[in-house]
C-alpha cells in the first residue's frame, strides 16, 4: 500500500543518446536544441576534449567530444556528426558531440540511483533493459568551460 501522505515522484524527462555502445541522458531542462557540425574556431592550449568553439546566433559556444570527456577515445567528426547544446541554471551553453540522438524518454525517478565511478555521471537508471547513465551538466561546464576569477579587492 502507498503512503498517501508522501508525494508520487514525478517521471523525469531525459535526451537520452549513445557514445559507442553505452545509454547516456541528458535532463530535458538542461537542452536547448540538437544540432548538426558547424564549422569550429580551435582554442590554442584547451584540453583534447575541446574541439573548438562555434558561432551560435552571434554567441560563441564551446564544443566538446564527450567521448574524451567519458575516456571512449576520439570522435570522427564529419557534416552529419550530432552535438546537443545544453545549458546550466546559470544560461552558460555548451555543445557535446554525441554519436547518436535517440529519443526522449520519461524515467521513473525511483529506478534512479545515484552517482557512478565518473564524476560527471549525477545517476544510473535501470530502465528495461538498458541501464542510462544521467549526466551532470554542471560537472562537465566546470572540468572544461574557463571561468573568469575573482580576486580579491577589486
Amino acid at each position: 500500500m502507498v503512503n498517501e501522505m508522501q508525494p508520487a515522484l514525478q517521471p523525469l524527462p531525459v535526451l537520452t543518446f549513445l557514445l559507442g555502445e553505452q545509454q547516456y541522458a541528458l535532463p530535458i531542462e538542461s537542452v536547448v536544441e540538437v544540432a548538426v557540425m558547424v564549422e569550429l574556431t580551435r582554442i590554442i592550449n584547451a584540453s583534447p576534449a575541446v574541439l573548438g568553439v562555434a558561432n551560435r546566433h552571434g554567441n560563441v559556444l564551446p564544443i566538446l567530444d564527450l567521448r574524451q570527456v567519458m575516456n571512449l577515445g576520439d570522435v570522427a567528426l564529419d557534416d552529419n556528426t550530432l552535438f546537443i547544446v545544453a545549458q546550466n541554471a546559470q544560461q552558460e551553453m555548451i555543445g557535446l558531440v554525441v554519436d547518436q540522438v535517440t529519443h526522449v524518454q520519461y524515467l521513473d525517478a525511483t529506478d534512479i540511483r545515484a552517482g557512478g565511478v565518473n564524476q560527471h555521471i549525477e545517476g544510473i537508471c535501470s530502465h528495461g533493459v538498458e541501464l542510462i547513465q544521467i549526466l551532470n551538466i554542471d560537472s562537465i561546464m566546470n572540468a572544461y568551460l574557463p571561468r573568469a576569477e575573482v580576486v580579491e579587492g577589486e
